[in-house]
C-alpha cells in the first residue's frame, strides 16, 4: 500500500513537466532505480539474516535522509556499471581494443577510427548513439516516405521501387528492353576504354586469384525506362586493401544545408549538376605491379564481341564450358574499393586548378572569388551544387564541367537550373 501511494505521488510531480522532456526524465529515473536495485542485491547477499538486515538498514536510511548530497560510493558504482556496459557492448559487437580507438577486422587487421569529416560514415568506428528529438524527426520522416511509396503506388511500381535484377533475371523479366539497357552500358565502357583485354597466360597466379567478377544490374526507373548498371565485385579487395586507403570523403549533411541557407539569403543563382560515368573517367593508379584484373563472363562477352570482335576474340577462353574474358581495368570502375577516392582526388585537383580553395572544415566544400563575389561548390561523389549571384558564372562553370567530364556523343553533364532542385534525395526550393 505504501509503495502504491508513493508511485501515485511520483506521477503527480510530472503533471507540469514538458512532454518533450518527460521521456528523458523517466529514463534517468529508471537508470537510478536499476542502480539502486543492484546495490540492494549486493547488500542482501552480504548480510546473514533478514532480521539483521532490517536493523542495519534503519540507520542507513536515516543517514541518507539527513544528507542532501549523493553518496560518493554509489555514484562511483553507477559510473563503473555504465563503463562495464559500454565495454561489453564494444567487445561483443565490434571487437574494440578497450582504451584505444582501433579495432580488429575479420581478417585480423587493426584499423584506426577516422575523423568524421575526413571520410564517410562507413569507415568510422561504430558507437552507441543517443538520438535527440531533431534527428528522431528526420528518421521518422524518412521511414514515412518509404512507407508512403509502398502504400500509394500500385503493385508494379512497388516492385520497381525496391527490386534490382541481375542480368540473367533482368533479361528474362524485361526482354529486349533489358538487353538494350545492358548493351548500352557495355558499349559505354568500351567507348571510354575502361579496360583492355589481357592474355590469361600472362597473368600471375595472384592476379588470377584476385580477379574481380564483373556484374551488371538492371532496374526499372520511375519513368518506365530500364537502366543498366555495370560494376565490379570489389568485396574481395577488402582482404588486401585497407579501408583508410580506399574511403572517399563525403560532405556532411550540415554543409549541404548551411550552404543552401547562404544561397537563399544572398539570392544566388543555383545550379545542380550530375557528372556522368564519373568513376570510369578516372584513371586507375596502376604502377604495373598492382594492376586490377576483372573477369567477364557469358552474355557480356558476346556483347563485347558484337562491338569489336577483332579486339576481343583472341583473348576469349572457356572455363567450365562458359566464355570468359580477362581484362585489365584502366579506369576506376564502380564497385572497386578505390574508385570513389580516385575520383575525389581528380575532382578536387581539377577544382583547385581553376582557383577553388577547399574548406578546412569539410573537404567536399570549395569556394573561390569571381567578380568580387563568392562562388561556392559542394559535392557528394559526382553530384555537385554550384551557386553565385551572377548566373553567367554558373553558365561558364557548366561549360567547364562538360569540357572536363562530359561528352556530347556519349553523355553530357546533366544540369538543373532554377529555384527547385532535386538534390541528394532532398527537394531544395529556393
Amino acid at each position: 500500500i505504501e509503495e502504491n501511494n508513493k508511485n501515485d505521488n511520483n506521477n503527480d510531480e510530472y503533471d507540469d513537466v514538458d512532454p518533450n522532456d518527460l521521456a528523458e526524465i523517466l529514463q534517468d529515473k529508471d537508470n537510478e532505480n536499476n542502480d539502486t536495485s543492484q546495490n540492494d542485491k549486493t547488500t542482501k547477499n552480504d548480510e546473514p539474516s533478514v532480521q539483521e538486515a532490517s536493523q542495519n538498514d534503519e540507520p542507513s536510511v536515516q543517514e541518507d535522509e539527513n544528507n542532501d548530497e549523493t553518496h560518493p560510493s554509489r555514484e562511483e558504482n553507477a559510473n563503473e556499471d555504465e563503463h562495464e556496459n559500454y565495454q561489453e557492448y564494444d567487445e561483443e559487437l565490434f571487437d574494440y581494443d578497450i582504451g584505444s580507438t582501433s579495432k580488429t577486422t575479420r581478417y585480423g587487421r587493426t584499423t584506426k577510427e577516422v575523423d568524421r569529416y575526413g571520410f564517410n560514415l562507413f569507415t568510422q568506428g561504430h558507437k552507441e548513439t543517443q538520438y535527440n528529438p531533431e534527428i528522431a524527426k528526420i528518421i521518422a520522416m524518412t521511414m514515412n516516405h518509404f512507407n508512403n511509396m509502398m502504400m500509394t503506388n500500385n503493385t508494379k511500381s512497388q516492385y520497381a521501387f525496391v527490386v534490382t535484377y541481375s542480368l540473367k533475371k533482368g533479361l528474362k523479366h524485361f526482354g529486349q528492353k533489358g538487353y538494350d539497357a545492358a548493351f548500352g552500358e557495355v558499349k559505354q565502357l568500351h567507348d571510354r576504354i575502361v579496360f583492355r583485354p589481357v592474355n590469361i597466360n600472362e597473368l600471375t597466379p595472384l592476379e588470377k586469384k584476385r580477379a574481380l567478377e564483373s556484374l551488371i544490374f538492371l532496374v526499372e526507373k520511375r519513368n518506365g525506362t530500364v537502366k543498366g548498371r555495370y560494376c565490379a565485385n570489389g568485396s574481395t579487395q577488402r582482404s588486401y586493401i585497407e579501408k583508410e586507403e580506399a574511403a572517399s570523403p563525403t560532405a556532411a549533411s550540415e554543409s549541404h544545408l548551411i550552404t543552401a541557407t547562404v544561397d537563399a539569403e544572398e539570392k544566388r543563382d543555383i545550379m545542380s549538376a550530375d557528372v556522368p560515368n564519373a568513376f570510369v573517367q578516372t584513371d586507375m593508379e596502376n604502377n604495373g605491379k598492382n594492376r586490377v584484373i576483372m573477369k567477364i563472363r557469358g552474355v557480356l562477352v558476346d556483347m563485347l564481341l558484337d562491338l569489336n570482335a577483332e579486339l576481343y576474340e583472341a583473348f576469349v577462353v572457356y572455363e567450365h564450358g562458359e566464355k570468359v574474358l580477362y581484362v585489365e581495368l584502366l579506369k576506376a570502375l564502380y564497385g572497386t574499393l578505390q574508385a570513389a577516392l580516385l575520383f575525389y582526388k581528380k575532382l578536387r585537383k581539377d577544382l583547385e586548378s581553376i582557383g577553388f580553395k577547399v574548406n578546412p572544415y569539410d573537404p567536399c566544400v570549395a569556394n573561390r572569388m569571381v567578380n568580387g563575389k563568392q562562388h561556392t561548390v559542394t559535392w557528394h561523389v559526382d553530384d555537385l551544387k554550384s551557386s553565385h549571384v551572377d548566373a553567367t558564372v554558373n553558365d561558364d562553370f557548366l561549360k567547364w564541367l562538360n569540357k572536363m567530364y562530359g561528352d556530347i556523343e556519349i553523355a553530357p553533364v546533366k544540369a538543373t537550373r532554377g529555384k527547385i532542385h532535386d538534390y541528394l534525395a532532398m527537394k531544395l526550393d529556393f
